[in-house]
């Protein structure tokens, strides 16, 4: 994941000043990190099913 030209978006405490908007960088990372954990479970059930290299 990656923030376009942050420098101007944080506070002095380093959080993001769009926090209390709808598209903040917390909701970014949490679709982020739910799409990574769909993968880790599909990619473990077709291990699972199919080693591969085997």
């Amino acid at each position: 994941m990656s923030f376009h030209s942050p420098w101007g978006k944080l506070d002095d405490s380093g959080r993001h000043l769009d926090e209390a908007a709808g598209t903040s960088a917390a909701a970014a990372a949490k679709v982020m990190l739910d799409q990574l954990a769909w993968w880790a479970v599909s990619l473990r059930e077709a291990r699972a099913a199919r080693p591969y290299g085997k």
